[in-house]
């Protein structure tokens, strides 16, 4: 339905195209990091098996990845082209999730995508930080690739709301 009302609204001339590059940057840089870190540091993570399920996402992450990069040769797309098609890949739909486990599920919901969250989000941006950097400005040092990693604001988001959530502090 948001898809919808943003294509009405844009075909209606009610926003331009500068509007969706600032909303773009606002959500990547302010709204959707807030929203992890309150996902993250406001679970209870005490009664669900947080490795077990970190686990199986993590295995199902890399297996997707490593057949994104199999798949490279036979798709015949310069490395910027893979860039796109790896990321497409792997990424998820974290909005459609949160809305779904909270409607469906209430607060136990949002606990279990709080473990999704901060496992998936925090993988899933790594690696396409990492596929970035290697098949676009090739990486002169494991420092490059890190410096990198360490500016993305989502992966900063589940870092922060995971860290605030282990030491307890959670969120006011």
């Amino acid at each position: 339905l948001m898809i919808a009302l943003g294509t009405l609204l844009r075909a209606r001339g009610f926003v331009d195209d500068a509007f969706w590059s600032g909303a773009e940057r606002l959500v990547y840089r302010l709204l959707l990091p807030a929203l992890l870190v309150l996902t993250t540091a406001g679970s209870d993570f005490s009664e669900f098996r947080v490795l077990p399920v970190a686990a199986a996402l993590i295995a199902a992450i890399l297996l997707t990845a490593g057949f994104a990069v199999a798949l490279r040769p036979w798709l015949g797309i310069d490395d910027a082209a893979f860039t796109s098609a790896f990321q497409g890949a792997i990424r998820t739909n974290s909005y459609v999730g949160l809305a779904g486990a909270g409607a469906l599920y209430g607060e136990a919901g949002f606990t279990v995508m709080g473990i999704v969250v901060f496992v998936v989000i925090t993988a899933v941006n790594v690696l396409s930080v990492v596929a970035l950097i290697w098949y676009g400005a090739r990486p002169t040092g494991g420092r490059e690739v890190a410096a990198a990693v360490l500016q993305n604001p989502l992966i900063l988001a589940c870092l922060i709301g995971f860290a605030l959530n282990a030491a307890g502090v959670g969120l006011p």
